[in-house]
């Protein structure tokens, strides 16, 4: 059985896959609501979610990497969008690493990928991933102090995106509240 394990470690993202076990494992990686994946008993009178089983984690790569934080984060998106064709983009700064932590469950939760841009510019090489996943959705991670309005009006220009959206707080915190509050609603409030 391989199993997934996403490690955020200051804004370096590592997928790491674990080595197969010798009796069938009663928690195999089933998919979630939202793209996103989770674990689930095999028992079949167990009432889970109807998903289906997460088939080819056996191909992911022992480690994704790039040259640096912008180019790990883009290796993970593309990876993602092959797997589950992420039809929302979370961008945070890579500046500064808690709008991009207090994002982490809210983008497994919404089966979208997590990019970093610099706070006054947008990377030709995240421009290109955006392109390459062609997003319904962008979400803009924190205030214009993490992500400025520049790189915010580059991506609704430039990446043709139909919604760019800005989920920011007062401080770090009030951010990871809206994180919450957008990515748990209810009936959509």
């Amino acid at each position: 059985m391989f199993a997934i394990v996403a490690l955020v470690v200051g804004l370096a993202v590592t997928l790491t896959t674990a080595e197969p076990a010798e009796a069938a494992d009663p928690w195999p990686p089933k998919m979630c609501g939202g793209g996103s994946f989770g674990y689930f008993p095999n028992d079949p009178g167990e009432k889970t979610w109807p998903e289906e089983t997460i088939a080819g984690w056996e191909q992911l790569p022992n480690r994704i990497s790039g040259t640096d934080r912008y180019g790990t984060a883009n290796e993970v998106a593309r990876i993602w969008d092959h797997y589950f064709d992420a039809e929302t983009v979370f961008i945070a700064t890579g500046e500064n690493y808690p709008d991009a932590l207090s994002a982490g469950a809210a983008a497994v939760h919404l089966g979208a990928p997590l990019l970093l841009t610099p706070k006054s510019s947008l990377p030709s090489s995240v421009m290109s991933r955006l392109n390459a996943i062609a997003p319904e959705r962008i979400i803009v991670l924190g205030s214009t102090a993490s992500v400025s309005a520049k790189v915010f009006n580059a991506l609704k220009t430039v990446t043709g995106a139909p919604q760019v959206e800005r989920w920011a707080g007062t401080d770090r915190y009030a951010t990871m509240r809206e994180i919450v509050k957008h990515s748990w609603s209810v009936n959509g409030d």
